[in-house]
């Protein structure tokens, strides 16, 4: 496993953090049977790159919650099917949160069942530390991002987290310098 104050170091992000965080990761990578030096390398550089401190947060917005929430994962009706939002108060409730930003009634629903937690009735659960933690293996696994990983293809690691290459920049300097670290 990767040091705590090399994580730190590396992305910048508040050591104390990262001596919270960082061990629940792992577990829950154990847990999945996902936790392999490359892995650990992308869930690090991820978290970096989606979290501003190494620290489970809820999605930043403008404006008001039904204006940005309703605008992104309700009124475009492709998006709202592909989520599973019947509502647009689905599209607030169930914004994204976490180490990553889980969006959407299903992605809530199915998490919560795959981790034995409600999320779709307490959405805020996914900002617990343990669960975020949970969320990120599940979804490594179950999108693939950790054979990604374990191929060294760190664009489809960008692409099955994200969607694209947002925080591409970052990412890849997190992945390169913690490369030597993981061996």
């Amino acid at each position: 496993m990767l040091d705590v104050s090399t994580i730190a170091r590396i992305t910048g992000c508040n050591q104390g953090n990262v001596e919270e965080v960082w061990p629940l990761v792992v577990a829950a990578l154990d847990k999945w049977g996902i936790n392999t030096p490359m892995v650990q390398v992308a869930a690090i550089a991820t978290i970096a790159v989606e979290t501003p401190n190494f620290y489970p947060v809820s999605e930043k917005y403008n404006g008001t919650p039904e204006d940005y929430f309703g605008r992104l994962y309700w009124q475009n009706k492709d998006v709202a099917h592909r989520l599973g939002n019947l509502s647009q108060s689905d599209a607030i409730q169930y914004h994204g949160r976490g180490l990553i930003q889980i969006t959407g009634r299903d992605n809530y629903e199915l998490y919560g069942d795959l981790l034995e937690q409600p999320l779709d009735a307490t959405p805020a659960r996914a900002l617990q530390p343990s669960v975020a933690a949970g969320i990120l293996a599940a979804y490594f696994k179950r999108r693939g991002v950790a054979d990604a990983a374990n191929a060294r293809d760190w664009k489809r690691v960008r692409i099955r987290v994200n969607g694209g290459l947002n925080g591409w920049t970052r990412f890849i300097q997190i992945v390169e310098a913690l490369l030597p670290e993981a061996a």
